[in-house]
């Protein structure tokens, strides 16, 4: 039933296109600011951000992105 509830992209055939992001989210403080980063599960990669406003640019810029491939 647990399988059900969380499809995998090899389970779920339309969560292998472009427009399905999957990543581990890690946020931390410092006394300055928040840092992030992001683990993509399907490639290993992590990206990390020195401030939100960084990690927020990235997440908007991947998703115009993937629009972009929507509207081909």
């Amino acid at each position: 039933m647990l399988a059900a509830m969380n499809p995998t992209p090899s389970s779920h055939p339309d969560l292998n296109q472009p427009a399905y992001r999957s990543y581990l989210l890690r946020l931390w403080r410092t006394p300055q600011t928040w840092h992030a980063s992001l683990d993509d599960p399907h490639t290993g990669k992590r990206l990390g951000f020195a401030s939100l406003e960084q990690l927020f640019a990235y997440l908007m810029e991947v998703t115009e992105r993937d629009e972009g491939l929507d509207s081909t």
